[in-house]
């Protein structure tokens, strides 16, 4: 989720390659929907590494969600992959009914016991385990 900071320096970057004249910001929802329709209304629904919903109507702009995995990403790759590994979780702790979702697990991270999943998540790279 770039902010301004990061929004200057690619524009910045750009810069030094291209000559650019006035610079219009337009969000991942917006352009998705422009590109694909090349209309300036419809409504496009992302869920990827995050989720945004976004509607256009000429002038007007409604965007909803996009707040990243911490403020809420319901419907992204993130926030089902989690959902589905605190499925898991339950099951083992007997805390929740069986789900497909434990085997699946074991056998794709290769797991003698779920307790392993602990390395897996917390000993990645990735810094969302710092939740």
């Amino acid at each position: 989720m770039p902010g301004p900071k990061e929004m200057k320096m690619y524009i910045d970057l750009l810069k030094q390659y291209v000559n650019i004249g006035q610079v219009y910001y337009v969000d991942e929802g917006q352009m998705a929907l422009l590109a694909g329709i090349q209309q300036s209304q419809g409504l496009v629904v992302l869920s990827g590494t995050g989720s945004g919903i976004f509607w256009v109507d000429g002038d007007k702009i409604i965007h909803t969600g996009g707040w990243g995995s911490l403020l809420g990403d319901e419907g992204s790759g993130y926030y089902i992959g989690r959902k589905g590994l605190k499925a898991a979780i339950k099951y083992y702790e007997e805390a929740g009914p069986f789900t497909i979702l434990y085997e699946l697990v074991m056998i794709e991270w290769k797991l003698n016991s779920l307790l392993d999943i602990i390395e897996k998540v917390y000993g990645s790279n990735s810094p969302r385990f710092k939740e």
